[in-house]
């Protein structure tokens, strides 16, 4: 019997006590429109509510097109990732939590970019925001696609939304095999392998203050703190971008009164350098800017 040809693109959808988003997570992936065959593989982790029985409706209803694992176990959110991802046949992958939601074109236009780009290793887009009290206005207009390195990850201290990630296969970034990990973690190992993107295209509906990590703030201060004094010490180079990022991140949270600040800050002090003071000014203008900027996006949006 010949083998049965992999489909174009994997989707890996992480699935934990989701039941009232995982439906519409779902419906948005099997109704995209695309001239390639793809599969969806959901890794539906031990809940307590009825994210399961959801997850088997469209395993059942989508036959060879939606599959998933389902945990009679708790294994956390990094496990599930990792045994997830590591079942996807496609030659694109693609992530999404349960929680957040596809919007029309993203597969097509995410894999058309990695098949006209064969440099680049990874594509992001971005993504309209669903506040906890349900305002989602449209961000921001952007025409250009934005580079993504590894320099400037680790400066800014993310890539892009990571639900809205899509990577070669062939390029799979490399986990550390213990411990939790972030979207950080994820985005600079991938890029250890070529160039990055993120288009301009909003592609993907993200829920704000849902999940895991949006209910344990402090357990995410940690394992940032942990990452960049982590790549500090394995990429030297990168001293000066670390600094910076360390300095925004202790701002921000120094600004909500979090103790957490001071993670922060230890990491600040054990980067300086030299270009210390232009990088503490470079920052404290683009967090200004920020602001005013969500500041105008809020006031026209009322």
């Amino acid at each position: 019997m010949p083998h049965e040809k992999p489909p174009k693109v994997s989707v890996c959808v992480l699935a934990y006590n989701h039941e009232n988003y995982i439906r519409q997570c779902l419906q948005s992936i099997v109704e995209q429109e695309v001239d390639f065959d793809f599969e969806v593989i959901v890794g539906a982790d031990s809940s307590s509510d009825n994210t399961h029985a959801i997850v088997r409706e469209f395993v059942e209803t989508h036959p060879g097109v939606v599959s998933a694992i389902f945990r009679n176990a708790n294994i956390g959110g990094t496990r599930n990732y990792v045994a997830t991802h590591a079942l996807a046949r496609g030659e694109y992958v693609a992530h999404i939590d349960g929680d957040d939601l596809m919007l029309p074109g993203k597969l097509r236009v995410q894999a058309t970019f990695l098949s006209d780009n064969p440099d680049f290793v990874g594509v992001w887009h971005r993504m309209k925001t669903i506040a906890e009290d349900g305002y989602a206005p449209d961000p921001a207009p952007v025409t250009a696609i934005e580079p993504v390195t590894q320099r400037v990850v680790l400066q800014r201290g993310f890539a892009g939304y990571h639900s809205s990630l899509m990577y070669r296969r062939d390029k799979k970034p490399i986990l550390r095999s213990s411990g939790d990990i972030l979207d950080l973690h994820i985005s600079v190992e991938l890029l250890k392998n070529g160039l990055g993107a993120i288009l301009p295209d909003v592609l993907g509906v993200y829920r704000k203050g849902v999940g895991v990590m949006a209910n344990d703030r402090e357990g995410v201060r940690r394992l940032v703190t942990e990452m960049l004094d982590h790549y500090l010490g394995l990429y030297p180079e990168y001293r000066s971008e670390i600094n910076r990022c360390a300095f925004s991140l202790f701002v921000r949270e120094a600004l909500t009164g979090s103790r957490g600040a001071m993670r922060f800050l230890h990491t600040f002090l054990i980067s300086l350098t030299w270009r210390t003071p232009l990088s503490v000014c470079s920052e404290c203008i683009s967090l200004a800017r920020s602001a005013f900027t969500r500041l105008y996006s809020y006031l026209v949006n009322r």
